[in-house]
């Protein structure tokens, strides 16, 4: 019997012609899942379920990365770029001094890697089309983060936020912002909040001056005088679940073995 370690490896270069991988390489991914877990809560690692979901899309090329932007960003005429790729683990230039890059678990849109370095990432030169991103921050078992490194006040989500916001070539912000956050399915829509996150994406999802406050309350300098006040209309946020990415992958040589593998492994506490 085939596994899927050996189905997503016998089909890897198709893959990697869209998926691009920053910290994390290839093997170490496809380690997590050879051998097998001995049952679904041993895969607990969201960059795996990041990585699987990614690879069922990156193989269909431009139309599956299509297919991911619409599911992501609710939106089915954000075309992607000719070359566009799926980029995980890659890190955009902090907008505040002093802080390291954060890391983003999967960013989509006018993306190109940033020169002279290993795994950073900056908006693409545009013509004709207004350039749009959409960055992800991916939760299986864990929270965000309610403090990050250099300032206890401030929070993963907000800081995968302002990232975005802040997302710029040499010359220009995107025009479109989208920050999706992806968990299991029992996590969203429920009235009681057991994460951190579940609360504080409501908080900034119905207001504007929410995501304001507590970018106003970060200790750090912000780089180059930046002021999110004059991006946030270009914000949406949006919350998918990796449930619907998984059903909703496009048909191709490793689709039908993503998804079995979805079924035997990724039910989280019997999906709600």
């Amino acid at each position: 019997m085939t596994t899927l370690a050996s189905l997503l490896t016998d089909h890897r270069d198709a893959i990697c012609l869209t998926l691009r991988l920053g910290k994390d390489n290839w093997r170490a991914l496809i380690q997590t899942i050879n051998p097998l877990p001995d049952s679904p809560g041993k895969l607990n690692k969201e960059e795996t379920w990041t990585f699987l979901a990614a690879c069922g899309y990156a193989i269909c090329g431009t139309a599956g990365v299509a297919q991911l932007t619409q599911l992501l960003t609710g939106r089915s005429d954000l075309h992607p770029p000719a070359d566009s790729k799926i980029w995980l683990e890659f890190r955009p230039m902090t907008p505040r001094i002093g802080e390291s890059r954060t890391r983003l678990d999967m960013a989509l849109g006018t993306i190109v890697a940033e020169k002279g370095t290993k795994s950073g990432i900056e908006l693409a030169g545009h013509s004709g089309q207004s350039p749009w991103i959409c960055f992800c921050e991916m939760k299986w078992e864990s929270d965000i983060s309610p403090g990050v490194t250099n300032d206890p006040n401030r929070n993963q989500l907000i800081r995968v936020i302002e990232s975005a916001l802040y997302f710029q070539s040499k010359s220009a912000f995107a025009a479109e912002v989208y920050v999706a956050l992806v968990t299991p399915a029992v996590f969203k829509d429920k009235a009681d909040c057991t994460r951190l996150y579940q609360s504080k994406f409501k908080e900034y999802e119905t207001n504007d001056s929410s995501v304001l406050e507590d970018l106003k309350n970060c200790r750090l300098k912000p780089r180059n005088n930046f002021d999110a006040s004059e991006r946030i209309n270009a914000l949406r946020l949006g919350w998918q679940t990796f449930d619907q990415l998984f059903a909703s992958i496009p048909d191709s040589a490793i689709s039908n073995g993503l998804k079995n593998f979805w079924q035997n492994y990724g039910d989280y506490l019997n999906r709600g």
